[in-house]
Parts: C-alpha cells; sequence; structure tokens
C-alpha cells in the first residue's frame, strides 16, 4: 500500500503529496511481483497510523512519505514500512531544485520501485539465503549505489562470492 504522501509547502502546490502517491502507484504496480493498492483504496485512511491502515488494508507492506516544497526546491522523503513488525525497512531522500516536478517524480518514482522491489524481495527469500550470501549481495548493492559502478570489480568480487 502507497500512503498519500503528506505535503508540506504553498497551498497553491498541495495537490503535489496527491500526484506523486497516484505516480508512485502506477509506477509500483508496472513493477514485476509486486501488487498494489489502487489510490482510493488509501483515501479514506489518509489520517490513520500505516500501520493500522495496512492491517485494514490486509497489506504486508506500507509506503509512506512526504513531499516539500520550498521555492523551486523539492523534497520527497520516502520510507519502507513492514505493517506485521512495525520496522521501517528502508527510507531515502530525493532532493531537486530544478523545479521541473514531472521529471523529478518520474525519476524518483522509478527509483523507489526498485529500491522497494529489492528490498520486499530480500525480505520474502530470506531464509531461502544463507546470512554470508545475503551479506555479500547487499554489499554489492550498496558498492554500486555509492560508486556510480565506479567500482565494478568490486561489485562482481561480492556477487561472485
Amino acid at each position: 500500500v502507497v500512503m498519500l504522501f503528506a505535503y508540506r509547502g504553498p497551498p497553491d502546490d498541495s495537490y503535489l503529496g496527491d500526484a506523486f502517491s497516484q505516480e508512485l502507484i502506477d509506477v509500483l504496480s508496472r513493477t514485476g511481483d509486486l501488487r498494489v493498492m489502487a489510490f482510493g483504496a488509501t483515501q479514506p485512511h489518509r489520517d490513520t497510523d500505516p500501520r493500522e491502515a495496512g492491517r485494514a488494508l490486509k497489506a504486508s507492506y506500507i509506503v509512506a512519505g512526504s513531499v516539500s516544497k520550498s521555492g523551486q526546491r523539492l523534497r520527497i522523503d520516502a520510507r519502507l514500512v513492514d505493517v506485521l513488525t512495525g520496522v521501517q525497512m528502508w527510507s531515502d531522500r530525493f532532493d531537486d531544485a530544478s523545479g521541473d516536478v514531472l521529471e523529478l517524480q518520474e525519476i524518483v518514482c522509478q527509483r523507489i520501485a526498485n529500491a522497494l522491489r529489492v528490498e520486499v524481495d530480500i525480505d520474502a527469500n530470506r531464509s531461502d539465503v544463507t546470512p554470508p550470501a545475503l551479506e555479500h549481495y547487499l554489499r554489492a548493492r550498496k558498492v554500486m549505489q555509492a560508486s556510480a559502478y565506479m567500482r565494478a570489480d568490486e561489485v562482481v568480487e561480492h556477487l561472485d562470492r
């Protein structure tokens, strides 16, 4: 379930939270192995604790976040929460000052979808993988994200292990 993203900023742009949530739902629904509740399903739970909303909607995971705007600067915060345990499994922050809301929305939604797909897949298959193998995989991902593929040999080494 993608909760409606809270909006913080000038009232004229208050649509950004809902627009971002809708775009993220669309992107996630096109991502293999993920089933995502429609936008309308979350509206009655707008002011509900995300875990309560997740239980009411029989969801495994909740994506919650916020969109903040100050001048041309946009900040999007997103987090993934396991409904059963309440554990925050992932979070990230995205900043942009270009003023191109549509481009930022597309880029950020795709990055969130990729990250969530991986997190959900890891969680679903955790019992099938040995702890050292999972650790090497997570290290490889971290190196890839941090170095923009500049340290490909280190990534390959972890994946080979």
